[in-house]
């Protein structure tokens, strides 16, 4: 009778393998549910789950992640447009916060950004956006760290795009020359 429990056992671990034990990729860490509420969090490499009764939520890139923003048109306080694109450099700091505040980093962080920057455009004129993008990044980066905090993300440096100027009328004043400005 040994032999058949001994069989048993090694019938049973054949077959949950891939359903009890997990993967985490290197610089990456899953968040892991177990009924449904945060139970723990697994770092990188093989990871054990209960079958029927953890799940992996979500699975995290700890390294930094730019977000691009494509050029947009931009209103400001003063009724005329500009034409501004950015990227976002995020990290997700605290993966448990990020898991249950914002899941997809990426789309969180990017409808987050539209609207910051559209919000602080429409406060200044174009000539202060033009002028001074490097004040406009300073801003923008602290408005979205301030929100991001508890999500359990990160904010890291923030370059614009070269800004195209729109006159009154609606037609592209071309690009403005330089480099992109960075702010950190």
């Amino acid at each position: 009778m040994p032999d058949a429990g001994v069989f048993a056992v090694v019938a049973l671990l054949a077959a949950l393998p891939p359903a009890a034990v997990r993967l985490v990729p290197r610089r990456h860490c899953a968040v892991i549910e177990r009924r449904h509420r945060f139970h723990r969090v697994a770092g990188e490499g093989f990871t054990a789950v209960v079958p029927f009764v953890d799940r992996v939520r979500v699975v995290f890139d700890l390294r930094e992640q730019v977000v691009r923003l494509p050029p947009r048109r931009l209103h400001t306080a003063d009724g005329e447009a500009v034409v501004l694109g950015m990227a976002v450099r995020v990290r997700v700091a605290d993966p448990d916060a990020a898991g249950q505040q914002a899941p997809d980093v990426y789309r969180a962080v990017t409808q987050l950004a539209a609207d910051t920057v559209a919000e602080l455009v429409a406060r200044l004129c174009r000539v202060d956006v033009v002028g001074s993008p490097a004040q406009l990044c300073r801003h923008l980066r602290a408005e979205l760290a301030r929100a991001t905090a508890a999500w359990g993300i990160e904010v890291g440096p923030v370059e614009l795009d070269p800004l195209a100027g729109i006159s009154p009328n609606g037609n592209a004043a071309g690009p403005v020359p330089g480099k992109a400005e960075q702010w950190a």
